[in-house]
C-alpha cells in the first residue's frame, strides 16, 4: 500500500472516502472488509479482532482516525506507517491495504488540464474504467455492432461508489440495494444534463466522506459514462434493452435507462466538494478528449 499512497495519492484519498461512504450508509458495502487482527489487551491477553458485517459503521469510525494522506506519505518517508497506523487501531492499516488491494478499477488522477474534460465545473478529474477487460473487449464489439456509442451522466451517493468501482454499475432495480424509487421502470439510469446527475448524487449520506480527505468530508461524485447506441433511436420503436428520453415505455421520462447492463461503461468520474455551481451542461456537448475511449 505505501507504494500505491506515494504514486496515487489522490485516487487513495477518493477510495478511502467512499470506503467510509459506504460504512455509514450501510446500503451498497459490497464487498465487505475481511480483514483480522490479533490484539494485545491491557492484561496483556491476546484477542483476535475483525470487523462485523452487522455494525458496518465501525468500519468508518475507524476510517475517521486515519491521519490524511500527506501525513501518511511523511510516514511512509520515515518508514513507520505500518507501526503508526495500528499504534491508532490495529485493523487500520491492514483496512487501508484491503481498500485499495480490493479495487480493480483503473482510477486516474488527471492533473494535465488538457487531459480534463471541459464545461463540468470541477478540475478534480479522474479517469474511470470500472469494467473487466473482458466486459470491455464486448463493449467495443457491441459499440462496432450497433452505430456507435453517445455519452451521459450517472450520478450516485458516496456511500455507493466503493461497490460501483469493484462491481461496475449494475441493474438493481427491484432488489434491495436500490437506491432510488424505478418511477419510469427498472435500469440503470443516466441522466443528459449534469445538474441532474448531481442531483441523485446527492441522496444518501452526503457529509459522510472521510474528514481527512483532500476533497473534503463532503462530496458528491458523478460519473460521465459511454453508452452503446442500441436499437432504434425513435422512441416508438423502443425494444427495451435501452430506453431513450420519452420513450414509449416511460412517455414522461427525461432519462435515459439502461436495462441491459453491458450497453454501459464508465469513461470519466467528476469529484465537487462543497458549493456545486453546476449550470447543466449536456453531455452532448462534451469535448471528450481522445485518451476518454482509448
Amino acid at each position: 500500500i505505501e507504494n500505491e499512497i506515494v504514486k496515487s495519492p489522490q485516487a487513495c484519498d477518493l477510495l478511502i472516502s467512499m470506503t467510509t461512504g459506504a460504512s455509514f450508509s450501510g446500503r451498497h458495502f459490497e464487498p465487505f472488509p475481511t480483514v483480522e487482527a490479533v490484539f494485545t489487551t491491557p492484561s496483556g491477553e491476546s484477542r483476535k479482532i475483525s470487523f462485523d458485517r452487522n455494525k458496518p459503521r465501525e468500519v468508518g469510525e475507524v476510517l475517521q482516525k486515519c491521519p490524511s494522506i500527506s501525513k501518511m506519505i511523511d510516514m511512509i518517508k520515515r518508514g513507520c506507517l505500518r507501526e503508526e497506523l495500528e499504534a491508532v487501531h490495529p485493523l487500520l492499516y491492514k483496512l487501508l491495504r484491503w481498500i485499495v488491494g480490493t479495487n480493480r478499477c483503473h482510477l486516474h488522477y488527471l492533473t494535465d488540464s488538457s487531459m480534463r474534460v471541459e464545461g463540468v465545473h470541477t478540475e478534480h478529474q479522474f479517469i474511470l474504467r470500472s469494467t473487466p477487460p473482458e466486459k470491455e473487449r464486448a463493449f467495443k464489439q457491441l459499440k462496432q455492432e450497433h452505430r456507435g456509442t453517445f455519452y451521459a451522466f450517472h450520478g450516485s451517493g458516496l456511500g455507493n461508489w466503493h461497490s460501483i468501482l469493484r462491481l461496475g454499475l449494475k441493474n438493481f432495480s427491484g432488489t434491495e440495494k436500490q437506491s432510488h424509487g424505478a418511477v419510469y421502470g427498472p435500469g440503470i439510469y443516466m441522466a443528459v444534463d449534469g445538474a441532474t446527475a448531481l442531483f441523485y448524487a446527492g441522496y444518501g449520506h452526503v457529509g459522510t466522506g472521510w474528514q481527512h480527505s483532500q476533497f473534503g468530508a463532503s462530496v458528491k461524485c458523478s460519473a460521465l459514462c459511454e453508452i452503446v447506441n442500441y436499437g432504434p433511436e425513435d422512441g416508438k420503436h423502443c425494444t427495451g434493452q435501452l430506453h431513450r428520453p420519452k420513450c414509449k415505455h416511460s412517455t414522461s421520462s427525461p432519462h435515459y435507462r439502461v436495462e441491459m447492463e453491458e450497453l454501459v461503461v464508465t469513461r470519466y468520474l467528476f469529484i465537487y466538494a462543497n458549493k456545486i455551481n453546476n449550470t447543466g451542461v449536456l453531455a452532448k456537448d462534451l469535448k471528450i478528449p481522445k485518451n476518454a475511449t482509448v
